[in-house]
């Protein structure tokens, strides 16, 4: 940590110089050559406009290019995270879903086209019984943990909207697991409907987490649908293993 702060420190000291000192260099050569009217500081003055000019332009194309590779490394972390710390989240999303009847094979083997049908219903989203809305809750709290990495990723990353939905979905989790440890055997959203906007938060995140696995599999159809197709079949293997444990063993 000490040395992101001293390489921070360096960084806004040389843009200190060469934003702020630069130009200044330039204007007083330009003051001394009206003073002594000495054309020799015409050319002195441009050379500080010409490498300021020169660092923004590297600047900005070294900007881009981090930014890039953010990206990149943000698609990497998340294809880990839905194919792994959040699959058992998105599963019981889609199952406590009433409308629209969303299932995973359904997602796997939808066109681009279809997949953004599905996503511009979530308006009108509803859900099932209340226990099927508490289990979702419960697999979110598992996942404590996973959000809070990433929020410190996207702090470390520049990508501001990413750290609030993270701050969002912690505050939430929060919540629920005070409620747990006081009310262990009541459920969440029997207490959350008592209060608008308890259940207003519910409702964001369910929908939000919906929502995101849409846009992924959206961008995945377009970008790698092969593996979109690895995830959603792990997905439906969990499933399957899930429904088998649910199956009393014979005596």
């Amino acid at each position: 940590m000490e040395i992101i702060k001293k390489d921070r420190v360096f960084s806004s000291l040389l843009s200190i110089l060469i934003y702020i000192g630069l130009p200044l260099l330039c204007v007083f050569f330009l003051w001394l050559h009206q003073i002594t009217h000495i054309e020799f500081l015409l050319h002195l003055a441009a050379i500080p406009l010409e490498i300021f000019v020169g660092a923004f332009l590297v600047e900005r194309f070294l900007t881009n290019e981090a930014k890039k590779q953010d990206l990149r490394k943000h698609m990497y972390i998340k294809s880990y995270i839905f194919r792994s710390e959040l699959r058992k989240v998105f599963i019981a999303n889609v199952n406590a879903l009433k409308y629209p009847p969303i299932t995973i094979p359904e997602i796997r083997t939808a066109s681009i086209e279809e997949l953004q049908s599905m996503r511009n219903k979530l308006d009108d989203i509803q859900y099932g019984s209340d226990e099927e809305i508490e289990n979702v809750i419960i697999e979110y709290t598992y996942t404590h943990k996973t959000f809070y990495k990433f929020m410190e990723w996207a702090v470390n990353h520049d990508f501001e909207a990413i750290f609030f939905d993270m701050i969002y979905l912690l505050h939430f989790i929060q919540d629920v697991n005070q409620f747990k440890a006081y009310n262990p055997d009541e459920l969440f959203i029997t207490e959350a409907k008592k209060y608008p906007k308890q259940m207003e938060r519910v409702n964001t995140v369910l929908k939000n987490g919906i929502l995101s696995l849409l846009n992924y599999a959206i961008q995945l159809k377009e970008e790698n649908p092969g593996l979109l197709d690895e995830i959603l079949e792990e997905y439906e293997q969990t499933s399957r293993f899930s429904k088998l444990s649910e199956v009393p063993m014979a005596n």
